[in-house]
């Protein structure tokens, strides 16, 4: 057993310290065509983290007493070279234990076989458009003790699983349609979802692709865009990332009135969510933000950015200094039905899937990439339209949203190498750019 405590010891002279255990066990099953692959891995490691002059954090696999005693000293040594105002938001120590488990295991064989029964019904449902198909499930499980010198003594232990289903069809051209699913558990979480109806849709998408058309190169126009669950995700995902409060550019958010009323949430408390966490990795306690709503906005804080009465408890990174980071992102429903969503559109674009997200912080901008629209008049849908660019900004784009589902579903994501989420129900932007 890795003393922790003696590692912290030896950062005693440091004006904070906090010292991390971690162990992480993950398994990868891919069926890719008839090939089945299987990835096995697992890690120990200790961080350790001091706060002096500055910030100073150094870690290690070698987990002897030695090595560790080298790495805490390290920790301190660069702590007290570096030069740099550091701050933390005094917050209460935390202790406890929280451990989450599944009610099936991850056995490869069961897996593999859960793997090929999606394969098959796809290709089936595909028939002469079958080109070829990707179905990967993953499962890790992290088990991390986090002490500091304030007195934090916290051991959370979290099962993940998640599924990804990449399906392509061939016609006269090539179409692509995928789905992702998962949250904190066991194997269950993903037998559990609808794939009946997830893979009627997929292979759907999948053949309307084959035949869709593109928007005339270089030209533009503005479309009243109709996100599905994944683009309003997504779009919660860059919204997010500008509420970051490191890189927070108050101009884009200040005083936005809401055509319908809209909240961007956070929630690390979600139950079974991908990005889901009791302690972040400052060992703070996660708890529920609004990020976006009628009342402003709220950012995502770590001790180093949160000050006065600013919530600290998204911090991310252990092996290096923690920065805010979403958890579980989502545009909470309303009481739109999505049928009547389209039925009210006269001219418009219904979103599908997403293939890239991406944002200009500084500038507010978004652009979304679906893996196919379909342009709708008169609330039918009509035909579909592949390589389509979304683009838009934060000050007129999302106080004008003017309809917002009942539905709602969320989708994992890794983000900088951590496991979020992202979702939402249906929603409706009008006048945005498509290209």
């Amino acid at each position: 057993m890795v003393d922790l405590f003696g590692v912290l010891r030896e950062m005693s002279s440091a004006k904070y310290s906090d010292a991390c255990f971690v162990r992480q066990e993950v398994v990868e099953v891919a069926l890719r065509g008839e090939s089945a692959d299987v990835f096995e891995q697992s890690l120990e490691r200790v961080t350790c983290r001091a706060i002096s002059k500055g910030y100073g954090v150094a870690s290690t696999n070698n987990l002897d007493s030695k090595n560790l005693k080298g790495v805490s000293k390290l920790a301190l040594r660069q702590a007290e070279i570096s030069e740099a105002k550091i701050e933390l938001l005094p917050v209460e120590a935390e202790k406890g234990e929280k451990v989450y488990s599944g009610r099936k295991g991850f056995e490869v064989e069961e897996v593999l076989e859960f793997l090929k029964n999606i394969r098959d019904e796809a290709r089936d449902a595909l028939g002469n458009f079958y080109s070829r198909s990707e179905v990967i499930a993953s499962y890790s499980f992290t088990d991390s003790t986090f002490i500091s010198s304030e007195g934090t003594n916290i051991v959370e232990k979290t099962p993940l699983v998640d599924v990804f289903v990449y399906l392509v069809a061939k016609g006269l051209s090539e179409g692509v349609a995928s789905k992702s699913a998962g949250g904190r558990g066991g194997l269950e979480i993903i037998e559990e979802e609808d794939w009946s109806a997830i893979l009627e849709d997929l292979t759907m998408r999948a053949i309307e692709s084959t035949e869709a058309g593109v928007m005339v190169s270089g030209k533009e126009k503005k479309f009243n865009v109709i996100l599905d669950n994944d683009g309003t995700g997504a779009l919660a995902h860059e919204i997010a990332h500008m509420l970051e409060a490191d890189i927070y550019q108050e101009k884009l958010f200040h005083d936005l009135k809401f055509e319908e009323p809209l909240k961007v949430v956070d929630d690390p408390s979600l139950e079974n969510g991908y990005g889901s966490f009791c302690w972040d990795d400052e060992g703070v306690l996660g708890s529920p933000k609004i990020l976006l709503g009628e009342k402003g906005v709220e950012l995502l804080h770590t001790r180093l950015t949160a000050r006065g009465e600013e919530r600290a408890g998204n911090a991310h990174g252990v092996f290096h200094m923690p920065r805010p980071l979403m958890s579980n992102v989502y545009v909470k429903p309303s009481d739109w039905k999505v049928d009547e969503i389209l039925e009210e559109t006269k001219l418009g674009m219904y979103s599908r899937g997403i293939m890239r997200a991406e944002s200009v912080v500084s500038e507010g901008r978004f652009q979304l990439s679906p893996e196919i629209g379909y342009i709708v008049e008169g609330g039918e849908i009509k035909q579909p339209v592949k390589h389509l660019r979304i683009i838009g900004d934060v000050r007129r784009a999302i106080p004008n949203i003017d309809a917002v589902g009942k539905d709602f579903q969320m989708r994992p994501n890794i983000e900088k190498g951590f496991s979020v989420s992202e979702g939402g129900p249906h929603i409706r932007i009008p006048n945005l750019r498509c290209i």
